[in-house]
């Protein structure tokens, strides 16, 4: 059995001060064996994570990115992805021989059947997301079929391994079994020390403190708005 922790921020995400070295220590508290590290937009934070990690555990080189249907996080890539168009952009993940998580696809996404049979996993729980936001992610990743993932979507130290997913495994950690382990493994996601929503209120102001956007919480409520009324599913 090993245990993943999946979609966490840092200060080179645009809304986080998170600290890797921090994230890095807690995980290693918390027993991590495999660390997704999404940073909006760059690998550069998980880049970096593996670069100065001492801990033994496994960090793929992974990001989150908006395309123009919505978050996708790319994960197990070699560089980072140029395509926004999302038909694009999966391509190119796989190309790499990377593998894609459709993150919170209740929150800010055009879901389109299309999507949903094209991306590898769904994240099914996002700490950061409406409980029955995150019930109709469960009921669409059984509806299609797609291994199912959990999000902490940290962007705050307080936030951190907030959900854990313990998957069934025995092997060699190479990346080719942690892909597979990924894709095909029973597992059993953890859930029980409570929602992040409260944070995300903060990480608006993050970001209007990194970026000077003083408008950005509402641009991203209308994003949220206008790709709900184009949604199909």
């Amino acid at each position: 059995m090993i245990r993943v922790a999946s979609h966490i921020h840092t200060h080179f995400s645009y809304d986080s001060y998170l600290s890797i070295v921090e994230v890095l220590k807690r995980a290693k508290e918390e027993r991590i064996d495999l660390l997704i590290i999404s940073d909006h937009d760059t690998i550069a934070g998980s880049v970096m994570a593996n670069k100065i990690n001492d801990t033994g555990i496994i960090i793929p080189i992974a990001a989150e990115y908006l395309t123009d249907a919505g978050d996708i996080i790319a994960i197990f890539i070699r560089d980072e992805i140029k395509s926004r168009r999302w038909e694009d952009f999966i391509c190119e993940v796989h190309k790499q021989g990377g593998i894609t998580l459709l993150a919170h696809p209740y929150r800010a996404h055009i879901l389109t059947e299309d999507l949903v049979r094209s991306c590898d996993m769904i994240e099914t729980y996002n700490a950061r997301v409406l409980p029955s936001d995150n019930r109709k992610a469960y009921n669409l990743a059984r509806r299609f079929g797609k291994p199912a993932l959990s999000g902490i979507d940290a962007h705050f130290e307080c936030e951190l391994f907030r959900t854990i997913v313990e998957l069934d495994f025995d092997g060699d950690m190479t990346e080719c079994n942690l892909k597979n382990a990924l894709m095909s493994s029973p597992r059993r996601i953890l859930t029980p020390r409570g929602s992040s929503m409260v944070y995300v209120p903060l990480s608006a102001v993050v970001k209007i403190a990194k970026t000077g956007d003083i408008l950005a919480p509402f641009k991203f409520a209308r994003t949220v708005m206008r790709t709900a009324e184009r949604s199909h599913l």
